[in-house]
């Protein structure tokens, strides 16, 4: 069942994640460290876990992700080279 608010919700939860991912995307260079560069990679995939629990609980997860262990995992990406 399609349910548009809820929906619409759910996606607001995601996006300072998504927009967050992709600002650090577009900020790697050439100088970014590689430990950055598979940092991010990283958060990506955790990113993806977290869309999991946010839209389809019921298929459970693999890892435990919730927004403040995100903030906190783009927050130490943030302060890499």
């Amino acid at each position: 069942m399609i349910d548009l608010p809820k929906d619409q919700t759910r996606t607001a939860q995601l996006r300072p994640f998504l927009d967050h991912f992709n600002n650090l995307v577009a900020g790697l260079d050439v100088h970014s460290s590689a430990e950055k560069r598979r940092a991010v990679e990283e958060l990506l995939w955790m990113i993806e876990e977290y869309k999991v629990s946010v839209f389809a609980q019921e298929l459970g997860k693999s890892l435990p992700v919730y927004e403040k262990r995100l903030r906190h995992i783009a927050g130490e990406i943030d302060r890499m080279i």
